[in-house]
């Protein structure tokens, strides 16, 4: 059986979704993502960038700066995560939109405790 897109509820083949409620979410979550896709990127992209500045920078001197703002990055990228929970088309036709928003934002929350734990170390360490 074919898999409603949206919550994964199975579905006849005529149908892409279970009913209008999953159908609208769904227009609704492509909508966003094709709004906010470009934000998303940038933002990821500088915080990438960020981390791999702060672990370059705690390799040559290592102090409670790196430390500091690699859990700055991390906590912003927990928020981005948290907030804009967008997934590879791949991720979606594997595990749904509903799964996959679910499972992304539980990585942001996950990331944005790792960002206060490494602000936290890195003021109480150094």
């Amino acid at each position: 059986m074919k898999k409603c897109e949206y919550c994964g509820k199975e579905i006849s083949y005529q149908q892409q979704y279970c009913d209008d409620v999953c159908e609208q979410t769904a227009k609704r979550y492509y909508r966003t993502m094709r709004n906010k896709g470009k934000l998303f990127s940038v933002i990821n992209f500088c915080c990438l960038l960020g981390l791999i500045i702060a672990g370059f920078w705690a390799v040559l001197s290592p102090s409670e700066i790196p430390a500091f703002l690699a859990g700055v990055v991390l906590i912003l990228m927990g928020l981005l995560y948290f907030l804009l929970p967008f997934g590879t088309p791949e991720q979606i036709k594997k595990r749904q939109i509903k799964n996959n928003v679910n499972m992304i934002k539980t990585i942001g929350i996950a990331v944005f405790v790792i960002g206060v734990i490494l602000i936290g170390c890195g003021l109480f360490l150094f």
